[in-house]
């Protein structure tokens, strides 16, 4: 009998024509839409792999603004010539927005990218270049401005030019810290919010 019940309440608990204006759909919808952006678009800063160097004392100070209109993001990015072969580079995110598991928005800082980019071999056409990065996790990870975890990135660039033309081909690995999935108490809050 304890069978016969069990099985009966899972029928009509995955059955659409008992449930109230889909609430089970929108329950899965959003429990699926949080999960997959909380874990693999997690909030964070990536590295610009390319063959710009700075020659030994010499830099440069970015600013770059960027949004979609509910993501408004600021960064600053110097760059500094150690040598002429060695460049360090760092990324700050002044200020970054995103929404968390609950759908409410935080705005804040964002995280840290330092870089060291190397130049290994310069020919006549084709150079190639090494550059390592780390993201320093400073952002509050529970309103999920960040992962609150380390990134790694390695990267190799090959670079064509002539007099008129240049262009860059990368690869990178990146070893990506998995954010902490929110405990049970907030996916409560999740699904009471939905319904």
């Amino acid at each position: 009998m304890r069978k016969l019940i069990i099985v009966s309440f899972l029928i009509l608990l995955f059955c659409d024509s008992y449930s109230q204006s889909n609430v089970r759909k929108k329950i899965f919808d959003a429990q699926k839409d949080a999960a997959y952006n909380y874990l693999t678009n997690a909030n964070r800063p990536s590295p610009d792999f390319t063959s710009d160097m700075f020659l030994k004392d010499k830099g440069a100070i970015d600013l770059n603004f960027s949004s979609d209109g509910n993501y408004p993001d600021f960064d600053v990015t110097g760059t500094y010539g150690l040598s002429n072969s060695v460049n360090l580079i760092g990324t700050f995110t002044v200020y970054t927005t995103n929404y968390n598991l609950n759908g409410t928005k935080f705005n804040g800082v964002g995280d840290v990218l330092l870089s060291s980019r190397f130049l290994l071999d310069e020919g006549k056409y084709f150079s190639h270049y090494a550059q390592v990065s780390v993201k320093i996790p400073i952002a509050k990870s529970s309103d999920q401005l960040g992962t609150g975890k380390l990134d790694y990135h390695f990267g190799m660039i090959e670079n064509f030019s002539d007099e008129k033309f240049s262009c860059d081909a990368a690869a990178s690995f990146d070893m990506l810290g998995r954010p902490d999935f929110p405990t049970t108490k907030s996916k409560i809050l999740i699904l009471q919010q939905e319904i």
